[in-house]
């Protein structure tokens, strides 16, 4: 296997940009189709060092504004053509301030993008044949948004005027790509009908393929060190790139905590999911491996589907669409193969099973 790998580019790791190179090819064809586009997956599965690299190697094809909700933080790339330099830093202060502005007072997407489109729409008219592209990183982190389930309502319906606004009007070239890790949105039925007609695509990001990833952790943990082996490092999270930064560094003591953490987390969501559900723990357990393990598509089960829900609420696993219909996949590999020994052993307990942690 040929492995594709860009040592020319530093990701946010420190390290060259390995893989992805089926996710690249697909980009530029879901964005041909899409006016907007969310990307989707994991956490720390790398959607925004995915999405940055792609971006600054197409940054010569249009305008980009580069939104970081987490961060707060605004940046502009492709405006410094040939026929935009005599105006390029003002042109590029005024939109970032604008931005900026809008972040500090806590607008909403559909604010922020309102104005963006005013401000770049005649300059791209004039000068330029090229499309303005916005991506919002991060998206439902916006100040305007984040907080209560109330916000996540007003975001979707925000969502649903901003992409009928791209579609629908020939004058605005421009596109909408925003990243999100709460998968919840993603599965929201209501939005998805909602933005049904409105040239809305969704991407998802998973994890690397095993020999890409191998020669990622190599290359990093060569750089930086890195307390677990690679055989170790799989069995928790699996080739997820995100967790190196957090799991690298903790000493056998420190990691066994780390994951006893993770289990009681999960065994806190069983129980919730338990009492909302008027079941018992084991039986919720039962449930969570035919999703995790046996992959049975969860639309031909209402009670399994409640199940995958609450775990994608709560980060424990997300949700992909097949040829077989809708799946939910376990978030990281410690979350399977958890289920799996608690399936077999008949416990209704995960922490039960503490003292067999290093099977991990």
């Amino acid at each position: 296997m040929k492995l594709y790998i860009d040592s020319s580019y530093r990701t946010s790791l420190g390290v060259g940009f390995y893989n992805r190179y089926r996710e690249l090819r697909a980009l530029d064809q879901y964005l041909k189709a899409n006016r907007t586009l969310i990307v989707y997956g994991p956490r720390n599965v790398g959607k925004s060092e995915l999405m940055s690299y792609w971006i600054k190697k197409n940054s010569s094809g249009g305008f980009f504004l580069v939104v970081d909700a987490r961060e707060k933080r605004v940046d502009s790339l492709g405006f410094n053509t040939d026929r935009l330099k005599p105006d390029f830093q003002r042109f590029r202060e005024e939109l970032t301030g604008i931005v900026k502005t809008h972040l500090e007072k806590k607008s909403t997407l559909i604010g922020i993008l309102l104005e963006i489109i005013a401000m770049v729409r005649d300059v791209i008219r004039q000068y330029l044949s090229k499309e303005l592209i916005i991506f919002v990183d991060e998206f439902h982190l916006l100040p305007g948004y984040f907080g209560d389930a109330t916000s996540s309502r007003e975001l979707m319906k925000d969502l649903e005027a901003v992409a009928g606004l791209l579609a629908k009007r020939s004058d605005i070239n421009a596109r909408l790509i925003a990243t999100i890790s709460e998968g919840f949105l993603v599965m929201d039925h209501e939005l998805r009908s909602r933005l049904v007609g409105y040239s809305t695509g969704y991407f998802l990001v998973e994890e690397m393929d095993g020999a890409h990833f191998k020669a990622l952790f190599d290359e990093y943990s060569g750089r930086w060190g890195c307390n677990v082996g690679y055989s170790g490092f799989i069995s928790i999270v699996g080739g997820v790139p995100g967790y190196l930064r957090d799991i690298c560094p903790r000493s056998r003591d420190d990691l066994k905590t780390y994951i006893l953490n993770m289990v009681g987390d999960f065994e806190y969501a069983i129980s919730v999911i338990g009492k909302r559900m008027g079941i018992g723990s084991r039986r919720v357990i039962e449930m969570i491996y035919r999703l995790f393990i046996d992959g049975y598509p969860a639309q031909r089960d209402p009670d399994l589907y409640d199940v995958g829900r609450m775990l994608v609420e709560r980060n424990i696993a997300y949700i992909k669409y097949t040829d077989r219909g809708m799946v939910f996949r376990p978030q990281i590999n410690l979350y399977k193969k958890i289920v799996e020994l608690a399936y077999r052993e008949g416990t209704d307990s995960l922490m039960d099973l503490s003292s067999r942690i290093d099977f991990l």
